[in-house]
């Protein structure tokens, strides 16, 4: 059974109980709102218009994190600018990480 519960104007929290105390695996999925932005804000209609995208290279998590990697799926020619430089990239992928010993809540 999952518990959603709004402990910012932008974070939702969801608390999953299990059946039982054995290893479980599950999936997690994020999805973002309000953290891309037109850029330019204003353009002419012949103009190409781009989005700047605002994301942390930690995953987000209310838990201390042993390791995190997070791997934006992206093509290389449709960046202008990283405000940091990824661990490792690809024609198609940026890969930040692996992290170690990240604290919960962290955002960067």
């Amino acid at each position: 059974m999952a518990h959603m519960t709004n402990i910012t104007s932008n974070v939702l929290i969801f608390k999953i109980e299990l059946p039982s105390k054995n290893t479980q695996q599950i999936s997690v999925n994020e999805f973002h709102k309000d953290r891309r932005e037109p850029y330019p804000k204003v353009i002419r209609v012949y103009e190409k218009q781009t989005v700047e995208l605002f994301e942390s290279k930690y995953y987000l998590s209310v838990y201390p994190t042993e390791a995190s990697t997070t791997i934006f799926g992206v093509n290389q020619n449709d960046i202008h600018f990283k405000s940091q430089e990824p661990t490792k990239s690809s024609a198609v992928s940026l890969i930040y990480g692996p992290y170690k010993d990240i604290a919960p809540g962290t955002f960067d």
